[in-house]
């Protein structure tokens, strides 16, 4: 939680004005690339993982192909790991997320601005809608990251 206040009183002047261009991003994608989405994400984290004093130490991204259209599946370890893989993703990238997050703030603008899915746990045929839309997508050269495990992992990486 202090690490929390801190992002945020370390960028209070920021926040309302950041807040208000996700929202205009995230409700005119059309209007944006995906570069455009990618470059105001990563400003995002980036200024709230200094305001926190948080550093991210990546390892292993030269195993990231050097081409669009592919996904990554990286286990779920808490709150912050989508915001830490756009920190450090040096391109656009998008996600699914499950339906019950959908309309929550700041979750909505940034699925909104990374084109991302939300998928209906509960909904096998909306579920394979979504994998066929996203097999779409990666064959377009849209590069995505999936928590294949469905939430956030309890034991860290057992």
């Amino acid at each position: 939680m202090k690490r929390i206040l801190l992002m945020v009183f370390r960028n209070i002047l920021l926040v309302p004005f950041m807040w208000i261009k996700l929202c205009y991003y995230a409700a005119h994608p059309e209007k944006f690339t995906d570069e455009q989405h990618r470059k105001l994400l990563w400003f995002i984290t980036e200024r709230a993982n200094k305001g926190g004093n948080v550093i991210i130490d990546a390892h292993g991204l030269e195993n990231i192909p050097k081409e669009n259209g592919f996904i990554m599946f990286p286990n779920h370890q808490g709150l912050f790991d989508m915001l830490a893989i756009i920190n450090v993703a040096n391109r656009p990238l998008s996600t699914v997320f499950k339906k019950e997050v959908e309309k929550v703030p700041f979750i909505k603008q940034v699925a909104s601005c990374m084109g991302a899915y939300a998928l209906d746990r509960s909904d096998v045929r909306h579920g394979m809608e979504v994998i066929i839309n996203i097999s779409k997508d990666v064959k377009k050269g849209k590069n995505f990251v999936i928590f294949a495990e469905g939430t956030r992992s309890k034991d860290g990486n057992n």
